[in-house]
């Protein structure tokens, strides 16, 4: 028996590509809402342990029991070793509103967050650094490169430079305008000396019957002197 070969509808491809789309989609989503979860229980942990050391003089030995009877009670998870418990309470410490800096911690793995408290010691960077990882989807060890590389340095003086270029440029083109004015305002003056007009208000008339140059010196200087006082960084 000949097998016929299976005609698919028109928009079969379209709608596969859709589908693949919504469920990675949702996928992404409970990997972020298990993250979430994962970085507040972290944080809550931390904070308890924080508190209770503060309270009742916890010493390290009392970490490594509490360690050893989660990893009793939960042989399934990963996370609640000694070292990463004490994490949690440097975590907690250090970002006691679930935040760095601006940044939502929850938005990042808990091992870049690791990698961020305990290698960064100005809470200004760690919002740098943790702000740079969400945009630009760094894994881990991106963010550690990124670190020992001390990138933060060579991207602020990328925008310190051209900060400073386009300020000579706006410096530049305020005397061009300024400049434009001024020999515009000139040859207006030239226009009514030929006629014979009055003397502008700007000028005592002394000093408008004492010659055109004159009237020009003392038109240039009064003009220099406003672009001065209305723009004291071409100073």
């Amino acid at each position: 028996m000949t097998k016929h070969a299976l005609t698919l509808p028109a928009d079969y491809t379209r709608w596969l590509s859709a589908l693949k789309r919504r469920i990675n989609g949702a996928r992404q989503q409970a990997l972020l809402s298990v993250n979430q979860e994962q970085i507040k229980l972290y944080h809550d942990i931390g904070r308890e342990i924080l508190e209770r050391q503060k309270r009742e003089g916890w010493g390290s030995r009392v970490i490594d029991h509490l360690s050893s009877d989660l990893c009793t009670a939960f042989p399934e998870m990963r996370g609640f070793s000694s070292r990463n418990l004490k994490y949690m309470r440097t975590f907690a410490e250090a970002c006691p509103d679930l935040e760095i800096g601006q940044q939502a911690a929850a938005q990042l793995p808990w091992f870049h967050i690791v990698t961020l408290i305990t290698k960064l010691g100005d809470p200004a960077l760690r919002e740098w650094y943790a702000r740079e990882a969400v945009m630009q989807s760094w894994s881990r060890e991106t963010l550690n490169l990124q670190i020992r590389e001390r990138l933060h340095l060579r991207k602020g003086a990328a925008v310190t430079n051209f900060e400073r270029r386009l300020a000579r440029r706006q410096v530049g083109r305020r005397r061009t305008n300024a400049t434009s004015k001024m020999h515009s305002c000139a040859t207006s003056l030239d226009f009514s000396w030929n006629l014979g007009l009055d003397s502008p208000s700007w000028v005592g008339s002394s000093v408008w019957k004492s010659g055109r140059t004159s009237v020009l010196l003392t038109f240039f200087s009064t003009c220099e002197r406003r672009l001065l006082d209305d723009n004291p960084t071409l100073q």
